[in-house]
C-alpha cells in the first residue's frame, strides 16, 4: 500500500471509483420492470420515527435516535448562500407528516456536527473528489427543546458494519413527494469506501432524501447508514427508477459518539 493510501483525497478517489462502477452496472436493470418507491405508513414503526426536516426553506429527512434527538445530514443545516450554519431554533422535524398534517413537531435547541465536515467541498461546480471527501463527515445530531411523545420509538445505530449484499430499506421525503414519506424496500448494500466510512446502495434515491436512514431489511429498528448523496446531481427528479446513492456508515457515527471508543461526543 502506498504512503498516501490513507489520505482523505486518496480515499475519496477510490470511493468514487466504486460508485462509478455502481453506475456502470445500473443500466442492466433496464430490462426489468421499473421499480418504484412506495408510500409508507407514517403511523407505524419504524417509519413513525422518520420525519421531514425543514429549515429556512430547505427540505431534508431525519430519523429519531433518542427521546430528544434526531439524526440528519450536516449539509441540511448549512446555508451556502450565507456561508453559515443555521440557528438551532430554525431547524424543525415533523414526525408522522403527510399532506400537511403531522403527529409530532420537534424544534432544535442545539446540535453537533463533526469537526471534519467541510461544507465548502460541496460548492458549485460539482467536484466528485470533493463531494466524497465531504460526505465522510456529513451528519449531524439535533437536540430538541422538548422530548418527543412517548409513543415515538428511537431507532438504533448499528455497532457493526453490514456485509456487502445486505438487504436494506431506505426512506425519505424526496423533492417529488414532499408531502408523503416514501421508501424503497427492495435494495441492498453494494460497495464500501476503503475506510468503510461510506456505504454505497442501489436504492431509488432522490433530492430530499438526505438525512434519511438506511435500515436493515431483517430488523427495521437498526440504522446501518445515513443517506447523504444521490445517484447523480444530473438526475431529473421525476425519474423515479434511478437507483444508487451513498450513505455515511452508522457504525462510524456510533463510534464517533462513544467516548470510550475514542469519539468526540460532548453534549
Amino acid at each position: 500500500m502506498s504512503a498516501n493510501a490513507g489520505h482523505p483525497i486518496a480515499l475519496a478517489r477510490r470511493c468514487l471509483i466504486l460508485v462509478l462502477l455502481l453506475m456502470l452496472v445500473t443500466p442492466v436493470f433496464a430490462v426489468k420492470a421499473l421499480r418504484q418507491r412506495e408510500i409508507v405508513d407514517v403511523q407505524k414503526f419504524p417509519w413513525s420515527s422518520v420525519g421531514k426536516v425543514t429549515s429556512s426553506g430547505e427540505h431534508c429527512t431525519g430519523v429519531v435516535i433518542g427521546t430528544d434527538r434526531f439524526l440528519t445530514a450536516a449539509h441540511c443545516l448549512y446555508m451556502p448562500r450565507t456561508g453559515h450554519f443555521l440557528l438551532p431554533e430554525s431547524v424543525n422535524i415533523l414526525l408522522g407528516y403527510r399532506k400537511g398534517d403531522y403527529h409530532a413537531h420537534g424544534i432544535g435547541s442545539h446540535y453537533i456536527v463533526p469537526p471534519g465536515f467541510v461544507p465548502s467541498l460541496y460548492d458549485y461546480p460539482p467536484n466528485p473528489t470533493n463531494y466524497f471527501t465531504a460526505a465522510r463527515n456529513d451528519w449531524a445530531i439535533v437536540y430538541t427543546a422538548e422530548p418527543f411523545p412517548s409513543d415515538i420509538k428511537p431507532l438504533q445505530l448499528t455497532s457493526t458494519e453490514p456485509l456487502q449484499g445486505t438487504a436494506v430499506e431506505m426512506g425519505g421525503y424526496p423533492a417529488e413527494s414532499l408531502y408523503a414519506l416514501t421508501a424503497d424496500k427492495h435494495c441492498q448494500i453494494t460497495h464500501f469506501s476503503p475506510d468503510d466510512t461510506l456505504v454505497a446502495q442501489n436504492c431509488i434515491t432522490h433530492s430530499g432524501d438526505s438525512g434519511g436512514p438506511l435500515l436493515r431489511a431483517d430488523d427495521e429498528s437498526v440504522i446501518v447508514g445515513l443517506q447523504v448523496l444521490g445517484y447523480s446531481s444530473l438526475v431529473q427528479l421525476r425519474e423515479q427508477s434511478k437507483e444508487g446513492g451513498v450513505a455515511v456508515s452508522a457504525a462510524k457515527i456510533a463510534k464517533f459518539l462513544n467516548p470510550e471508543a475514542g469519539g468526540y461526543y460532548n453534549k
